[in-house]
């Protein structure tokens, strides 16, 4: 008999054991719904079938993708390739110069004298100057210069005269290149620098802007009161050389030669005097007349041929009587008698007579200095040569000698030739950048410098063989000049000068040049100075020059006068 209770226990064990097996994974039937079906309860994972008409929908999805693409790139290549070739084309690649800008020059104050204005670029600044009084020692700039297709075949601004040439080599700067990519409009689409540019240095010098544009004042004013034709003047520290005035009358306006805006003006330059380029007080040979006396006096006591009290007597001339012909007298005169005179006497009045004695022999005197002598002081003071101021043409000038005349004109040498030597005539020709670096030497105790326009530099020295003693009994007599002397109009309480007068006649014409040579402060001479007027019936245009000139210093930068 069967048992029902025994067949259902095996049936429970079954199921049990079927259980066991799929405890982690059950697989059902589709048929049961997902809601009575719990993963969470250990019941299984539910899983469903893609449909095939899913993936027929994906797939024409990624198709139409891609078709899109390959038409849009048919359409730019074909209905399009040529509309997009010329916008290529179009694009340029322009490579340009990048132009520098040029360095400024000041003066030892940090004043500017040569200056831009404007905006930089492709272009470069104008240049602007302080104007007449500057321009001839400045100079000016030339351009860059562009041909007709606008590419710069000058690329950097060039000097031309005066300071602007001399420093040219650290004011210009060097020129840059950048590749611009335009567009068809124009438009800057990219840049690339392929040098940068490089700005000029700037430059100070050891010019005092006030003090150059007052002697070019004095030195104009003068002319024009006294009918003098020109003039120059110079003003120099005796310790260092720096050139603190360099001035040349007349002048030119620079500012008319680099103005961009404006046409220069038809003929201007033709219609300039000939000499309106020309600085004198470096280019300018003159007779010196005077003004070498207080050298000759240095050469004179050196050599012992007087001592500074010995007496020699001026009655106003002194004849010659020609060796050859007893009938032959030739007179040498002075500009007025002076009577009995000592060597600070003959300094202060300008005695010709003293200095024909002291240079050739007369009377008492047997021999005097003599010719060859003459010109070995001379050319210790260093006239004959150039200064080595290293701007504008600076000539030699000219110490006379026995053989520069018989190579000149054939002829032998003449005790006449000697006694015009003695006194800055026949001639004898300096400029007057010369004449400023022998009197600092007399001034600054015997060394002769090498006169130069950098700011805060010494100037190279050479010790002349020279007894200090000598060179101080002839400023003696130099600051005699101001007190009692020829140049007494320039004695005041407010500064004291030393100074010697000079008047050299030109040609035939009657017209004069009038020469002022000196030093200041008399007590400890810290500057040398010199001014010449060219060209007047008038004798006294340098001496109004400086008075003018000192009076002006004097209220508004009254150290230089004091030396401090």
């Amino acid at each position: 008999m069967n048992n029902p209770f025994h067949s259902n226990k095996k049936l429970f064990k079954r199921r049990k054991k079927t259980q066991h097996a799929h405890l982690h994974k059950t697989y059902v039937d589709k048929a049961i719904s997902h809601e009575e079906f719990s993963v969470r309860d250990g019941e299984g994972h539910l899983r469903r079938s893609i449909a095939t008409h899913q993936l027929y929908w994906l797939g024409a999805v990624f198709m139409l993708f891609v078709l899109v693409m390959l038409f849009r790139t048919a359409h730019l290549q074909i209905a399009e390739g040529d509309h997009y070739t010329r916008i290529s084309e179009n694009n340029s690649f322009d490579r340009m110069a990048v132009l520098p800008i040029r360095g400024n020059i000041y003066d030892r104050h940090g004043a500017p004298i040569a200056w831009n204005v404007g905006e930089a670029g492709n272009t470069v600044p104008e240049r602007r100057y302080p104007g007449e009084g500057f321009s001839s020692l400045l100079g000016f700039i030339r351009y860059p210069k562009q041909d007709t297709g606008g590419e710069y075949y000058r690329r950097e601004t060039e000097g031309a005269g005066g300071l602007e040439q001399k420093y040219n080599f650290l004011l210009a700067g060097g020129s840059g290149s950048i590749v611009l990519e335009k567009d068809a409009g124009g438009s800057v689409i990219s840049e690339l620098y392929i040098e940068e540019p490089t700005d000029g240095d700037t430059v100070e010098v050891s010019l005092d802007a006030d003090i150059q544009k007052m002697l070019y004042t004095a030195i104009k004013q003068t002319a024009e009161e006294r009918e003098f034709q020109s003039g120059s003047g110079s003003m120099l520290d005796v310790q260092t050389g720096e050139i603190i005035a360099l001035v040349s009358y007349p002048d030119f306006d620079n500012n008319i030669l680099v103005n961009r805006k404006e046409k220069i003006p038809k003929n201007y330059l033709q219609e300039q005097d000939e000499g309106v380029f020309v600085h004198r007080a470096v280019s300018g040979l003159y007779s010196p007349g005077s003004t070498v006396k207080p050298f000759f006096a240095v050469a004179a006591l050196q050599e012992e041929i007087v001592a500074p009290t010995d007496i020699i007597t001026s009655k106003g001339s002194i004849t010659v009587q020609n060796p050859y012909d007893p009938d032959i007298v030739y007179t040498y005169k002075d500009w007025k008698p002076h009577g009995d005179l000592t060597m600070y006497d003959a300094i202060a009045q300008s005695s010709n007579v003293y200095f024909y004695y002291v240079g050739g022999g007369y009377g008492h005197i047997d021999k005097g200095l003599g010719i060859d002598r003459l010109n070995f002081y001379a050319e210790m003071f260093g006239f004959g040569r150039p200064t080595a101021i290293g701007v504008f043409h600076e000539p030699e000038g000219l110490v006379p000698n026995p053989k520069w005349k018989k190579e000149r004109y054939g002829e032998g040498w003449t005790i006449g030739d000697t006694y015009n030597t003695v006194i800055g005539q026949y001639a004898f020709q300096v400029t007057p950048l010369q004449l400023a670096r022998a009197t600092a030497a007399i001034a600054n105790g015997g060394m002769l410098l090498e006169p130069h326009l950098e700011n805060n530099k010494q100037s190279k020295k050479v010790r002349l063989a020279i007894a200090e003693e000598s060179l101080a009994m002839v400023r003696v007599g130099m600051r005699k000049t101001i007190v009692e002397g020829t140049a007494r109009t320039l004695h005041t309480d407010a500064y004291n000068l030393a100074a010697k007068t000079g008047t050299a006649q030109v040609g035939t014409d009657g017209l004069l040049n009038s020469l002022l040579i000196g030093f200041f402060p008399y007590e400890k001479p810290a500057y040398a100075f010199v001014i010449v007027m060219e060209r007047s019936e008038q004798e006294s245009g340098a001496i109004v020059a400086a008075r003018k000139f000192f009076n002006a210093v004097m209220t508004k930068h009254p150290h230089y006068m004091t030396g401090k």
